[in-house]
């Protein structure tokens, strides 16, 4: 089973809140919702710095069966994207182990789905792991 493992990269923790997140980790269920709804998703990300940096429902991840094993797919719904190694997800995307995710750009309606959008001092970053 994969999860998210928030990382505090760049940024003031203190700043920045996630109720889902107070062990900064989040297992991934076979339908895992993330934006700023809390009566619409499963992972509540709020900030403090840029209020509508994340949409109300941001990013969802599925868990499906392929052949002998279960990937994880992203999908983004947001105005200002979500980043799969600093690239704007461009429809369903595959995750992996490793796999760096950025939710939200202060950017990010300027850069379109599949374009390069590094962002160094994102306040929500989470790296994939099993």
């Amino acid at each position: 089973m994969y999860q998210l493992r928030r990382l505090n990269v760049g940024c003031d923790s203190r700043s920045s809140s996630s109720s889902a997140f107070e062990d900064e980790t989040v297992l991934l269920l076979e339908t895992t919702k993330i934006g700023r709804n809390p009566e619409a998703v499963d992972v509540v990300l709020t900030s403090t710095v840029h209020s509508n940096m994340i949409s109300r429902i941001h990013s969802t991840i599925v868990a499906k069966q392929d052949k002998s094993r279960i990937v994880y797919i992203l999908t983004d719904q947001s105005l200002n994207g979500t980043y799969i190694n600093d690239y704007r997800a461009k429809g369903p995307t595959e995750l992996k182990p490793g796999d760096i995710i950025k939710f939200g750009h202060v950017n990010g309606a300027a850069i379109r789905a599949g374009c390069h959008g590094p962002q160094h001092s994102a306040e929500f970053t989470f790296i994939v792991s099993v």
